[in-house]
């Protein structure tokens, strides 16, 4: 189910709204997709983001390995089409792709709508280091509201507890003034 509205606020949360009514349980409702505004915007805001930011990179949408399909060999990782479970997740993993002379370079990005936490930032790099394969370079973290200026300290503490010879950046998928001072 779609609910998008022209005439409310492009951070409008329907879903909380409808979690709160009593049509799922009066329905035998299997499973149920709502979209609203706030997830629509933040798809959006980050594909923006990615195409803007790494305009000399392929860009695809990531395709983890789950219990269903982790023995079909002809699974592909990644691909041009998100798919329909992650219209409602609060995570989208990318693979991005760049050819560097004679080699294939990967980084992996995964945006998230939820605010910059230490717990948050904590879980999504676990989130990179068991969704990628040995070929990535380096992970990526994209929040809507993260700031050096208030963050740096967290960011730093998370990354030393985690060892890893990979990168692991953090960037603000919905700049602002205030994140000119990360570039």
């Amino acid at each position: 189910m779609f609910f998008i509205s022209s005439l409310d606020d492009d951070d409008t949360d329907f879903v909380t709204k409808l979690q709160s009514s009593r049509f799922i349980s009066e329905y035998d409702v299997k499973q149920l997709y709502v979209i609203d505004n706030k997830k629509v915007t933040f798809i959006l805001k980050t594909i923006d983001f990615i195409e803007s930011t790494y305009q000399d990179w392929e860009w695809y949408f990531y395709h983890p390995l789950t219990g269903l399909n982790l023995n079909d060999n002809t699974i592909v990782l990644h691909s041009n089409k998100l798919q329909v479970e992650y219209l409602t997740s609060p995570i989208i993993p990318f693979l991005l792709k760049k050819k560097v002379g004679e080699h294939d370079t990967y980084k992996f990005i995964v945006s998230t709508i939820n605010g910059f936490s230490e717990d948050n930032f904590s879980k999504l790099i676990t989130y990179c280091r068991d969704n990628t394969l040995d070929h990535v370079s380096d992970f990526e973290v994209l929040t809507p509201d993260y700031f050096s200026d208030d963050h740096d300290a967290i960011k730093r503490k998370v990354l030393s507890s985690f060892e890893t010879s990979i990168k692991i950046s953090i960037k603000n998928y919905l700049p602002t003034f205030r994140s000119l001072a990360d570039e």
